[in-house]
């Protein structure tokens, strides 16, 4: 007999956020009738993680019987408006440039009218088409906070009930084998508008998050206020399990190991350091015993600014294959699944305290992965993965990581394998979705 207790629903911790969440007959549950508005205003395409974050919020909450919306950017694609309940409203985003801006007075100028951009789009949106349970902005800089908290002043408790903003990048800086993060001075603005969300915070109207405890002390440092730490709603798609160890084996025997570098190549995941040791590998093997997978169809910027390309001779070799046109969520899938080994170098300066999304989707799958050290990915591998840790830019240590997998793939593999489930456990809908309508859960239980 189906439980038909809005209590005592419980949404799966193993399966995918876009399986089945909840017995059908069950779905009058926790969510149903809520309504939730999802802020992303650099969602331009299905390009990296921002796309795939938001479908997977979606479709647990859909799950749910909750209505959701997406506001993106003005010019997104068909196909990142599909499924999404788009509303296309972002006119810019400061994703593209606002960052990077040398000049230093449009760079204030444009922290300025973007927080104003912010606030004048989500009002208009709440004004027309609200009132919404939850407002959540899952990927929140100086360059909306200011924003969000003019838009809680105006409608919290009404147009918008509860108000989540989660913080997925740094708020200051690492140095070289350093664990305390340094601010700028630019971060005291930062910070007192993070301190003025407090009396929001205690009344429930506002919830500020994150995705990893050490972003979480970050965060703190800055403020003195700990945002919650969130689960990943994104995790690997039940087609992306590995088989069991034993048939693993018996397959590998017969192909090659293939090494994948998935998601949007950048600098500051170490994709230069990557194509060294490629470099190196392939050198020391005429065989096609490794094979290597790069995902490359955005552009990437050195440190000087200057293009980055992939280097011509890794290009023209058989074992390996850049990935240069935009990836379907079921190409994506597809190519997640047929990875024996994820690379992920990623700069320490910038990944000390980030989480990485495709990690998440690795370890969920049962997917050895190379690591940076002294890493948030780091915890994540120790805690439910498996894999190789090496120090932050070491070419060599990458080179003799990746032989070491190739050499253990079947030990490593079924390690990856045995701890996938405590993966999905510490990812689970369930957890994001309890900290996310965390008052609600506890009014309705109550």
């Amino acid at each position: 007999m189906p439980n038909t207790d809005p209590s005592m629903v419980t949404i799966s911790t193993v399966a995918s956020p876009v399986a089945e969440l909840v017995d059908h007959e069950a779905r009058p549950a926790l969510l149903f009738g809520r309504r939730l508005l999802i802020s992303e205003e650099g969602l331009q395409n299905e390009i990296g993680h921002w796309y795939e974050y938001c479908k997977s919020v979606v479709a647990i909450h859909e799950a749910l019987g909750a209505e959701c919306m997406v506001a993106m950017h003005s010019d997104a694609t068909e196909g990142a408006r599909t499924g999404l309940s788009a509303c296309a409203v972002y006119r810019r985003s400061s994703w593209h440039g606002l960052h990077t801006e040398p000049n230093i007075v449009k760079r204030y100028c444009g922290i300025i009218s973007q927080n104003y951009l912010v606030y004048r789009t989500i009002d208009k949106l709440i004004r027309e088409r609200g009132p919404f349970d939850v407002v959540f902005a899952p990927t929140v800089t100086i360059h909306h906070i200011i924003g969000w908290r003019w838009l809680a002043a105006r409608h919290g408790g009404s147009g918008l009930k509860r108000l989540v903003l989660l913080f997925r990048n740094n708020a200051g800086y690492y140095t070289q084998d350093s664990q305390r993060p340094k601010f700028r001075k630019a971060t005291k603005i930062f910070a007192a508008v993070l301190r003025s969300f407090r009396p929001l915070l205690k009344s429930g109207v506002a919830g500020l998050a994150t995705d990893s405890e050490r972003l979480a002390d970050e965060y703190e440092l800055l403020s003195t206020i700990r945002p919650e730490v969130f689960a990943s709603p994104r995790v690997a798609p039940e087609s992306a399990s590995a088989p069991s160890p034993s048939a693993g084996a018996i397959v590998r025997g017969k192909r090659t190991v293939r090494f994948s570098c998935l998601g949007p190549a950048r600098f500051e995941k170490g994709i230069d350091i990557l194509q060294d040791a490629i470099r190196v590998v392939l050198a020391r093997r005429e065989s096609d015993d490794i094979s290597f997978v790069i995902q490359w169809n955005s552009q990437i910027l050195d440190e000087n600014g200057s293009e980055y390309r992939p280097a011509p001779a890794l290009a023209a070799d058989r074992r390996v294959r850049f990935l240069t046109e935009l990836l379907s969520s079921n190409q994506y899938n597809q190519e997640l699944a047929q990875s024996d080994c994820l690379v992920l170098p990623y700069r320490r300066q910038s990944y000390f305290a980030r989480i990485s999304g495709v990690a998440v989707e690795g370890i969920t799958a049962g997917i050895p992965i190379i690591y940076t050290r002294d890493t948030w990915c780091e915890n994540m591998v120790q805690v439910a993965g498996a894999g190789i840790g090496v120090p932050d830019g070491d070419v060599n240590a990458l080179v003799n990581a990746i032989e070491e997998i190739a050499e253990n793939f079947e030990m490593l593999k079924s390690q990856a394998v045995k701890r996938a489930d405590a993966a999905r456990r510490l990812n689970s809908a369930e957890a994001f979705v309890a900290k996310l309508w965390g008052p609600f859960i506890a009014a309705e239980r109550n």
